[in-house]
């Protein structure tokens, strides 16, 4: 049984403004169609001269396009560490950096194939490369890439931009390292999923089991006993932690794994001692998780609230204690853990047409970037509620980029401006 990965993203297009996430100090800025960038007083450090200014990643590079010649990329002084002769780079997948935006990578386009840069050395891989998996795991500095027949996959590794994991995998599964091991597929027997290491060594499962889940979560793997067809888990050396018992299983989230025993729902810790029981299933991403009748609880099995029945949980509680639902007519609210609605499907908003990357490391998550989170309203209009369901912006806004660091980049008649968190205005747009 291999269950699938099941995470609710919410992915929309962002109009007229390139993709965005802010480097520390330097926001992208337009003065007469160019592109350059300032400070976060609204200081010009980077004249603007491109037709395509991109977000700095690992505060120190950042894609560009120039209009004579092609896509580069920037150091923090505004020189080219990559000259710009590409056809496109790419620095990011479904709203999602490639790898990280601090430790991942850009994809080079060029006639032949598809380079690499490392964000993390900025270095520039000497020979063109297929990459497979946007949410890589980078902490172990090998990514896995296909051959350019599509024939099979291995893991480069960053720093030496050697194969460190030939070629030998079935294409059709892709697994990052976690903690020195991986998922893979061997080309003999693609659905007999397989442990391996740095070395590309196979790890022994325990005997009589099969992977049951591709992911790897905090140290446990899921598994599945080839006979009694029972859940457990082993560590990632292989070794068995808790053994198959379960009628069913989740993966550990935060700590907390979901398992079933017969009819009883229960919540175990990584050892496998049960914590509490709970009335159906339930997933924890932070400290609130939503069982299947709609029941918030806390991670000591308590229920805390419900979801309103007049809408459906669209995604998970975030780390700050909120979710989003929607109603009938996909318009937008936000709950707190008690279930109380802060801002009512009823004000008939929905979440911003924005493309924005982001990293996917669960701890980052949040709804409300520098406390607010941005809404557009049933005129098309963008703002921003904080988490009282305060309106902070009005709704005054053409197209609008979510806070970070401060600022937000918003559209008005054609006029770019950044607004800190209280709407005033720190830099404008100036047309000629």
């Amino acid at each position: 049984m291999k269950k699938a990965v099941q995470f609710l993203l919410i992915v929309s297009v962002m109009l007229m403004i390139p993709a965005i996430v802010y480097a520390d100090m330097l926001y992208p800025i337009r003065k007469n169609d160019l592109w350059g960038y300032m400070d976060q007083q609204g200081n010009i450090i980077i004249d603007c001269q491109f037709s395509y200014a991109g977000p700095f990643r690992n505060a120190q590079y950042a894609v560009v396009e120039n209009p004579d010649s092609g896509y580069g990329i920037i150091d923090i002084q505004g020189q080219y560490c990559v000259d710009p002769v590409y056809e496109m780079i790419i620095e990011g997948e479904l709203d999602c950096w490639f790898g990280g935006r601090d430790q991942g990578v850009n994809l080079l386009f060029t006639d032949t194939g598809t380079a690499i840069f490392d964000v993390v050395t900025g270095n520039v891989s000497p020979a063109d490369y297929d990459v497979l998996d946007i949410y890589f795991d980078t902490k172990s500095r090998l990514m896995p890439v296909n051959s350019l027949d599509d024939a099979s996959l291995g893991y480069l590794n960053l720093d030496t931009w050697e194969l460190a994991i030939p070629y030998q995998f079935d294409p059709s599964f892709c697994g990052s390292f976690y903690n020195h091991i991986t998922i893979a597929a061997p080309p003999e027997a693609p659905d007999d999923l397989i442990l391996i290491n740095e070395q590309g060594q196979t790890i022994p499962l325990p005997a009589n089991t099969e992977i049951a889940d591709i992911r790897i979560s905090q140290g446990r793997i899921l598994i599945q006993d080839l006979d009694s067809k029972l859940f457990g888990f082993c560590d990632t050396s292989g070794a068995l932690v808790i053994p198959c018992q379960y009628d069913d299983a989740y993966p550990f989230l935060n700590d907390i794994a979901c398992v079933r025993k017969g009819d009883t729902i229960l919540g175990i810790d990584l050892e496998g001692v049960a914590l509490f029981t709970a009335e159906s299933e339930f997933q924890f991403l932070f400290d609130y998780a939503v069982c299947d009748t709609g029941a918030i609880i806390d991670r000591n099995g308590n229920q805390t609230g419900m979801i309103p029945e007049d809408v459906i949980l669209i995604n998970y509680f975030d780390q700050d204690g909120f979710c989003l639902v929607a109603n009938a007519d996909r318009k937008i609210g936000v709950l707190d853990a008690s279930g109380k609605e802060i801002w009512s499907a009823e004000n008939e908003c929905e979440l911003g047409d924005t493309l924005f990357y982001r990293d996917i490391e669960p701890e980052e998550h949040t709804y409300f970037h520098d406390g607010l989170l941005m809404l557009k309203n049933e005129d098309e209009k963008y703002g921003f509620i904080n988490q009282q369901g305060e309106v902070v912006i009005p709704f005054l806004y053409d197209t609008a980029a979510d806070f970070d660091t401060s600022l937000a980049l918003v559209e008005k008649d054609g006029i770019l401006q950044y607004l800190d968190t209280s709407g005033s205005v720190v830099w404008s747009e100036k047309k000629q």
